[in-house]
């Protein structure tokens, strides 16, 4: 994130309903792109326990499927190696989506 890049800044109070969990996330999704999704647990915080999110945790979910588990935060993480991952998977998703224009750009040839 871009330094000056948060204009506003929003007070979020503690969510006590899931509609103000929903509403929190609408305002974080104006920030991000969006072809990113933003999931938001349920008020008995299913997810929170399930993935151990306690203290903190960073997980990377690709099609319902966790690919991505870093070490339990905050020493035991690297920022670092969640961006090369990403980084990596950006390249990868690209190098497909340019073999398969080749392969249809070939298929159409012959």
């Amino acid at each position: 994130m871009q330094a000056g890049q948060w204009q506003e800044n929003y007070k979020v109070l503690q969510h006590k309903t899931l509609h103000d969990r929903i509403e929190a996330a609408k305002i974080l999704k104006c920030y991000i792109p969006k072809t990113m999704a933003i999931y938001v647990d349920s008020m008995s915080n299913t997810a929170n326990l399930a993935y151990g999110a306690q203290p903190e945790r960073l997980y990377i979910i690709d099609k319902e499927k966790v690919v991505y588990e870093g070490g339990i935060g905050p020493f035991y993480y690297d920022v670092d190696e969640v961006k090369d991952w990403l980084n990596a998977y950006q390249c990868q998703q690209e190098q497909s989506t340019q073999q398969n224009h080749v392969m249809c750009y070939q298929s159409q040839i012959l």
